[in-house]
């Protein structure tokens, strides 16, 4: 809660004031102005986890006090922020501000915070209260992820949203939520395209509560997803849809670059685009599309317009140039030792094994090198063991 953008003519907001300068003054025993370089605070743990946990207790009273006008016993808040003393006479929700004290608490003791900080280099940044490094250490609370955390944090938020139910305009949180280790590019994708999707709709649950029916446009929401997630991505949101917000009529417009996308849907729900002769933009025939339970190399090859290979550009351009040296070879060219050692390495790691052979088969034409095709006979004799393996599994 920023009491700070409230009018001074408010009343109580005086006292607010002194207590926010009281606790925010803890975190250094003796302000040290940031303009001076070779200071440095440091910074208690412990001392952290109290002052964060003091602030969510201040924060409370200051949504109370926006909420309801005035502020109510002055000596029972102070008690209450400093000394944890419930003032029962103040909260009309007992069982639940009990519980959101306690995780509060817990978060704050199993999290960990900034250990040493130089107040002058904070001072370089430019945004609201840059002025006052002290805001900067108290910014967030890093926690194990681990899945007692999670169901921890989960129970909070959950808590709090019941607490503030429709005034959580009127409210902010002091501290944000880190999970660490920090999660990767796809797994901080996932969690925020869910919980934005969460808060969007259910914010037009509260303000729209009369609409039925949403139409929901998502721009390659599963960009950073492994693989094996793009493949889940339709059915997640399908998913959550059904369990979130099963009552409501839900249009999803989605847009992707991804075959496996492309392979969850039927061709009367998609729309490809593709560039015409002129280079204009025009819509590819619903009777040309071939997408529901589609191979993925189909779909590269036609959907996705990929019609000059799947491979890598460099890998077909290394080919490219292994065929132009065997070419140039067989004309009578001299051959230089560093050039053939590279043509033998080339053909050696191609894995299609259609286009291995048939280098193998222009090299052979040049030069003869058992030792190239004692390899290629291992290859075959691995290859048949694995089929006779097969077989006799089946069998």
């Amino acid at each position: 809660m920023d009491f700070r953008k409230l009018n001074d003519e408010h009343n109580g907001i005086a006292y607010l004031k002194s207590i926010f300068e009281s606790i925010v003054a803890r975190i250094s025993e003796k302000y040290i102005d940031h303009q001076l370089h070779s200071k440095v605070v440091n910074i208690s743990q412990n001392k952290m986890a109290d002052i964060c946990y003091t602030f969510f207790k201040f924060n409370l009273i200051c949504y109370l006090f926006v909420k309801n006008g005035s502020l109510g016993n002055q000596d029972e808040i102070s008690n209450f922020i400093y000394h944890d003393n419930f003032p029962e006479s103040i909260f009309s929700n007992v069982m639940l501000i009990s519980e959101l004290l306690d995780d509060y608490r817990t978060i704050c003791h199993k999290g960990y915070y900034i250990s040493e900080f130089s107040p002058f280099s904070y001072s370089k940044i430019s945004y609201p209260y840059a002025y006052d490094w002290r805001f900067y250490v108290i910014g967030s609370i890093k926690i194990k992820n681990s899945l007692a955390n999670r169901k921890l944090i989960s129970r909070f938020i959950s808590n709090e949203n019941t607490l503030f139910g429709n005034d959580q305009k009127k409210s902010s949180r002091i501290c944000d939520y880190i999970l660490t280790p920090f999660p990767s590019s796809g797994e901080y994708s996932y969690l925020m395209l869910f919980s934005r999707l969460f808060m969007i709709l259910s914010s037009f649950q509260d303000n729209y509560g009369d609409h039925n029916s949403y139409i929901v446009f998502i721009d390659e929401g599963e960009v950073g997803f492994h693989p094996s997630w793009k493949k889940k991505y339709l059915s997640w949101l399908l998913d959550f849809f059904n369990s979130q917000f099963n009552k409501y009529s839900i249009q999803l417009i989605l847009t992707t670059h991804s075959p496996y996308l492309l392979s969850d849907l039927p061709p009367e729900n998609c729309i490809l685009l593709r560039k015409s002769k002129l280079r204009q933009p025009e819509q590819v025939p619903e009777n040309e599309l071939k997408t529901f339970g589609a191979n993925i190399h189909e779909l590269l090859a036609t959907s996705f317009f990929l019609q000059d290979g799947l491979i890598g550009d460099f890998a077909k351009k290394t080919i490219q140039t292994v065929i132009d040296f065997l070419n140039t070879w067989k004309k009578g060219v001299e051959i230089n030792k560093g050039e053939k050692e590279f043509v033998k390495y080339v053909i050696s790691i191609v894995s299609d094994e259609i286009v291995r052979f048939k280098l193998l088969d222009m090299y052979n034409e040049i030069f003869y090198d058992e030792t190239i095709i004692e390899d290629e006979i291992l290859e075959m004799q691995k290859r048949i063991e694995s089929l006779k393996k097969m077989r006799d599994d089946r069998n």
